[in-house]
C-alpha cells in the first residue's frame, strides 16, 4: 500500500499565564502537525478532508495543508573507521525520535568478530537468514541480509552503516525501486583541507592514516580496551584503509565533513554544540528530506581535482 504524509499548520492556545518559558505567554502557538496514512491517493485525500473538518482543526481550515506520497528512504552511511559514524548515527536517531515521535530503525550488517568488536551489538539484520550478499571488509566477511532490510523498509526510513565495498551492492539492489536511497560519506577532511594538503610536504597518503590511527587509539582507550599487539595491528589496518575509502567518497550522493572524531568529549555533552551539532543536523536533514545545505555533493568531492 502507498504511504502518504498529511501536513498542516495548527494553532493552539497558549497558557495565558504571562510566563516566558517556551514562549507560552503568547495567545496562540504555531504547531506543525504530521499525520501518516496508508492506502490509495483517493482515500488519503478523503482522510485529509476529514481532518480539516475535525472540530480540533476546523478553525484552521484555511491554513497550510499538504498531501505528499512518502517513500521509504534508506540512508547509507560510510566513512573511515574512527571518523565518528557511531555517535553521529546515535544522535540522529535521538533527534528523529524527538521530532517524529517514532524510532529510526538502524540496519546492521553481520560482521565477523574482530579484536575491536564491541560485545552486545543488537539491531535489525544481525540475525538474518536466506538471501544475502557478502563483501570483504579488511580481510573479514560482512553480509547484508536483504529480506531483513526489505522488511525494515516497509515500515519506515532506515539508516545503516556500511563499508564502502558494499555500496554498489545496495545501489544495484534498489535501482529503479520505490525506495529512495541516499548515500552519505562522512569525511575526516573538508574539501578546503584536502586542497591545502596538496601544498604540504606531507601528502594525504601519509597524513590521513596517522590522523585516523590517533582517533582509533583514543577510541579504544575510551572503551577501556587493552592495547595489545593484535588490537594495534587491527587499528593500523583500519587506519591505512582510510585512503581507499576517501578515494571512493565521490561515488556517494553527499559528503559530510566531520572533524569531531569518535573519542571527542563533545559527543558526551547533554546538548551538542559546534561541529557535532552541524554534522548531526546535516545527516538528520538527509534522513528526513534527502538533501542538506551543509553536505557536499559527492561528485564535487574528488580528491584528485
Amino acid at each position: 500500500m502507498t504511504r502518504y504524509k498529511i501536513e498542516f499548520n495548527h494553532y493552539e492556545p497558549g497558557c495565558g499565564c504571562g510566563c516566558t518559558e517556551n514562549d507560552l505567554n503568547i495567545a496562540e502557538q504555531h504547531v506543525h502537525k504530521i499525520f501518516r496514512f496508508e492506502g490509495s491517493e483517493k482515500d488519503a485525500m478523503a482522510e485529509m478532508e476529514r481532518l480539516r473538518k475535525d472540530p480540533e482543526y476546523f478553525c484552521n481550515y484555511g491554513n497550510y495543508w499538504n498531501l505528499t506520497e512518502e517513500k521509504a528512504r534508506l540512508v547509507v552511511v560510510s566513512g573511515p573507521s574512527g571518523v565518528g559514524k557511531g555517535p553521529i548515527i546515535e544522535a540522529v536517531k535521538a533527534m528523529y525520535l524527538a521530532s517524529e515521535g517514532r524510532e529510526l530503525p538502524q540496519f546492521r550488517v553481520r560482521k565477523t568478530k574482530t579484536a575491536r568488536s564491541v560485545e552486545g551489538d543488537e539491531g535489525v539484520g544481525l540475525e538474518g537468514s536466506g538471501d544475502y550478499s557478502a563483501y570483504d571488509c579488511r580481510g573479514t566477511e560482512q553480509r547484508i541480509y536483504w529480506g531483513s532490510l526489505d522488511s525494515a523498509l516497509k515500515n519506515d526510513h532506515v539508516i545503516m552503516e556500511v563499508f564502502h565495498k558494499g555500496l554498489d551492492l545496495i545501489k544495484a539492489r534498489y535501482a529503479g525501486d520505490h525506495i529512495d536511497v541516499t548515500t552519505v560519506f562522512i569525511s575526516p577532511l573538508s574539501k578546503e583541507e584536502l586542497e591545502e594538503l596538496r601544498s604540504q610536504p606531507t601528502g594525504l597518503e601519509s597524513y590521513l592514516p596517522d590522523l585516523m590511527l590517533d582517533s582509533l587509539v583514543r577510541r579504544a582507550q575510551k572503551e577501556g580496551k587493552v592495547m595489545t599487539r593484535e588490537l594495534l595491528a587491527e587499528l593500523e589496518v583500519r587506519a591505512n584503509g582510510s585512503i581507499d575509502e576517501i578515494k571512493d567518497a565521490k561515488r556517494y550522493d553527499f559528503v559530510v565533513p566531520n572533524n569531531c572524531y569518535e573519542a571527542d568529549s563533545r559527543w558526551g555533552l547533554h546538548k551538542l554544540v559546534g561541529e557535532p551539532h552541524r554534522v548531526v543536523w546535516s545527516v538528520y536533514d538527509l534522513v528526513t528530506t534527502g538533501t542538506s545545505m551543509y553536505a557536499i555533493p559527492g561528485a564535487k568531492y574528488d580528491i584528485n581535482t
